[in-house]
């Protein structure tokens, strides 16, 4: 199955247990494959282009596996908040990691990182970068589900307390690193 949103449209897909997949606007996503059962479940998805924001509200166990491939980079997560973008024209992708941790495996060569709280990942000329929360930038969907009044309505109440309390800590942490350039600015 394929989800397409238009310029205006957004879409929150919400999957087994506390499992939920923010589609932004001018998004391209490919439900690949979703499996729930006793012994396994698997949620694999396949970002063509745009911005889908993944909210996995519990870590998963080790029969559970979540999945956002794009045309350069399989990201796998346990439990997290993470963003993924993909450019349709180039492929460049990018994951940034609001919370929690996982795994970024290029699929252009045999490039794997970890990327915990705060960091993210993008494809730079096939290799896989790491990018520090102190450089970290938002786009417009991110601003959106961190900030957006309007957007947050959309979730019921307890997903977006937990979205809530569990984005604090991001934002609480670049508020220390950029309190600890000020003060180091001042001794230097």
């Amino acid at each position: 199955d394929e989800v397409q949103t238009g310029q205006d449209g957004i879409m929150i897909l919400k999957l087994e247990g506390s499992k939920q997949i923010h589609i932004a606007e001018n998004t391209c996503l490919v439900i690949s494959g979703l499996q729930w059962g006793e012994e396994s479940e698997i949620a694999n998805f396949n970002l063509k282009s745009g911005n889908v924001i993944s909210v996995i509200n519990e870590e998963l166990g080790t029969h559970e596996r979540y999945e956002v491939e794009t045309p350069e980079l399989i990201m796998a997560v346990r439990g997290t908040i993470v963003s993924v973008d993909c450019e349709f024209k180039t492929g460049y992708s990018k994951a940034v990691f609001f919370d929690g941790q996982g795994m970024i495996n290029s699929k252009l060569n045999a490039d794997t990182i970890e990327v915990l709280m705060g960091e993210s990942a993008e494809t730079d000329n096939g290799r896989i970068k790491r990018t520090d929360v102190e450089q970290l930038s938002l786009n417009n969907a991110e601003r959106r589900f961190l900030f957006d009044d309007t957007y947050r309505s959309l979730l019921d109440d307890q997903d977006a307390e937990i979205i809530s309390s569990r984005l604090e800590a991001i934002l609480s942490k670049q508020a220390f690193i950029e309190e600890i350039r000020q003060t180091a600015a001042v001794y230097i």
